[in-house]
This record gives C-alpha cells, structure tokens and sequence, in this order.
C-alpha cells in the first residue's frame, strides 16, 4: 500500500500542488496510506486532501491526525476520513 506523507503546513497556497500528487499515487492502486505526523499547522485545505484521496482510492487509511484536524472535520461532517 502506498504511502503519502503530508507536509508540516496545509493550506490555500500548497493543497493543490498536494491533490495532485496524492490522487497520482492513490490511482496507482486500490488503497493508500495518509501519514499526518508531521503536520502541524492547517486549514479546511486539509479536509478538501483528504476528500481528493478518497475519490481517488477505494480504501484511504489516515495515520497520526492531529486532534485539531479530527475536530475540524467534525465540524465538515467527514469524520470517517480522520478517525484512525
């Protein structure tokens, strides 16, 4: 299963550059692996990633999400995206 590591920022200025690359390696199989423990600092850019690896993959498994990024997709109602 591939892995794709996010950076330590998701936001406006980079989440395209990273939908990009995440939806080239999730169309490379049928699951991917997300590893968030470098990520510290994000805005709902985050969640649009995350949604952009789901589309393009059947399985997507997200590792180490901060706690922040877990109560902001709460709020965007996709908490299945970030409860591992």
């Amino acid at each position: 299963m591939p892995t794709f590591v996010v950076p330590p920022t998701i936001d406006h200025s980079n989440v395209e550059a990273l939908i990009g690359a995440i939806t080239q390696l999730a169309n490379t199989g049928d699951a991917i692996t997300v590893e968030c423990q470098a990520l510290e600092q994000f805005d709902s850019s985050a969640i649009s990633l995350f949604m952009a690896a789901k589309r393009a993959a059947k399985q997507v498994t997200i590792l180490n999400a901060p706690e922040k990024l877990k109560s902001l997709a709460q709020v965007y109602g996709v908490t299945e995206f970030v409860t591992q």
